[in-house]
Formats: C-alpha cells, sequence, structure tokens
C-alpha cells in the first residue's frame, strides 16, 4: 500500500506537473491520472512523451476514472 494523492478529493486541478511536483513535495508516492490528458498527449506525441513526467518523478499511478463513452460501447461489450 502506498500513500495516493487524489487533486479532486481535495479540490485541487492542474497540470500533471504540477500535481506530481505537489505529490513529490508532501511525500506521497502515487497521484491519481486524469486519464484523458495522458490519453490525449500519448496520442498526439506518443507513449514514452506522455509517461516521462510519471516515469523519472519515479510516481505510481494509484486511480484513473474509466472513459466510458455510453450506448456505443455498451453496445460493444454487450455483443462480445
Amino acid at each position: 500500500m502506498f500513500k495516493n494523492l487524489n487533486p479532486a478529493a481535495i479540490g485541487i486541478s492542474g497540470h500533471q506537473s504540477e500535481i506530481i511536483e505537489l505529490a513529490l513535495t508532501y511525500g506521497f508516492a502515487g497521484i491519481d491520472l486524469n486519464i484523458a490528458e495522458f490519453a490525449t498527449r500519448a496520442r498526439l506525441k506518443g507513449l514514452p512523451y506522455a509517461r516521462r513526467l510519471i516515469d523519472s518523478a519515479r510516481i505510481r499511478v494509484g486511480t484513473f476514472a474509466c472513459l466510458w463513452t455510453g450506448t456505443t460501447m455498451t453496445r460493444r461489450f454487450r455483443r462480445n
């Protein structure tokens, strides 16, 4: 188990770099990832670029919200 920073739970928001800086400053070993921001960065610039801050900070990803797109995904899920 590790101490994880969930910025939404304490009413803060910011860029991934700012959240990581807060986590490191206050002794957290992980962060909750904004998966939409991360996915966009990975799609535009590649996964290594998107991961670079997390990897260089040696911080863990705690949780992230699932991006369920509603009826289209539900239909796909039911078919399979």
